[in-house]
């Protein structure tokens, strides 16, 4: 099974978070190209495409590759239960938050809140967590 490669193309100079929680193996493995280029992401308060984002390579697989500076994206592999991301930069906020398998490596920082909340599976961070990394979000037991 080959890998689906998403390279970020950047936002045009806005520091407005752009959240991805479709970017999660158990969506993508069963969507081609097209269907991952017509995901909605939300960059503010504004519903856009994830192809005004990122180029797509490759369809059908639980190994996600990303590539780009992506320190203002957050909640990439929220809830994820299977398969693999590595991400190849930095990364936002809530990466692999609400985890509960599956696989993510971060080849850079990861922002607040990265793995919070996780039941299951592995989240390597080859450099610096923020803040909150590993907690319980607020109200949790």
């Amino acid at each position: 099974m080959g890998e689906i490669i998403l390279t970020f193309k950047g936002m045009g100079g806005s520091t407005v978070p752009l959240e991805a929680d479709p970017i999660t193996p158990d969506l993508l493995q069963l969507k081609v190209r097209a269907e991952i280029e017509r995901l909605p992401l939300y960059h503010g308060n504004e519903q856009l495409l994830l192809g005004d984002f990122f180029s797509v390579k490759g369809e059908r697989s639980n190994q996600i590759r990303l590539r780009g500076d992506l320190s203002q994206v957050k909640n990439i592999g929220v809830g994820m239960q299977t398969g693999r991301i590595v991400i190849e930069s930095s990364i936002g906020m809530h990466v692999g938050a609400r985890m509960a398998g599956g696989e993510i490596q971060v080849h850079g920082n990861a922002g607040d809140w990265a793995g919070a909340a996780m039941t299951g599976g592995l989240l390597l961070i080859n450099g610096s967590a923020g803040n909150r990394a590993g907690s319980a979000y607020r109200g949790s037991k």
